[in-house]
């Protein structure tokens, strides 16, 4: 007996239908457009990858203007793209897509920082996936990558733990500590 369920409706609908759905889908539903280009941001080659997940980021929460702080549910979804873009980071690093990983990293790590200063969320969530970020930037040193991209992370490292808005989380867990100890 066939029910009607999503295995059953992919196989009977043509491409076509399917990919009309999607975009008619995306255009009412910014929620639904959203997570689809933050689920398939790294199959689009673009000539900067690192704006699009910029782009996607801001698109969430704009730049800090001070003049309204972002909603919860902002929050929240930041936080889950952030979560979901740092999964796509150790895919990246797994699968020695490097660049990609570079790029995403960047992107997402400098925004992380800038909301978590501008707006004050030091909260345990905010705080875990800050340790989780540094982690990240420290399996970088561990890869066999070529010296341009290292020298480029090295770069946005030493960039970020300058910038105003940088939170040292603790004496581990910053920066400073990150470059001294992978650069000596």
């Amino acid at each position: 007996t066939k029910t009607l369920n999503i295995s059953n409706i992919l196989s009977n609908v043509s491409r076509e239908e399917l990919i009309q759905f999607v975009k008619n889908y995306a255009k009412s539903d910014p929620k639904f457009s959203l997570q689809l280009k933050v689920f398939f941001a790294r199959k689009v080659d673009l000539p900067d990858n690192k704006k699009k997940y910029k782009s996607i980021l801001d698109s969430v929460i704009k730049p800090h203007s001070g003049k309204s702080n972002p909603s919860v549910a902002e929050i929240r979804a930041f936080l889950t793209i952030n979560k979901e873009l740092t999964g796509q980071t150790e895919d990246c690093i797994a699968l020695e897509q490097y660049e990609e990983a570079t790029d995403i990293f960047e992107a997402v790590f400098y925004k992380f920082e800038y909301v978590r200063s501008h707006y004050g969320l030091d909260n345990e969530t905010f705080t875990e996936q800050s340790v989780h970020w540094h982690k990240i930037a420290r399996s970088f040193f561990q890869e066999k990558m070529s010296r341009a991209l290292t020298n480029r992370i090295t770069d946005f490292l030493k960039d970020l733990a300058i910038k105003s808005f940088y939170r040292y989380t603790d004496i581990f867990n910053n920066l400073i500590h990150i470059l001294e100890k992978e650069l000596d």
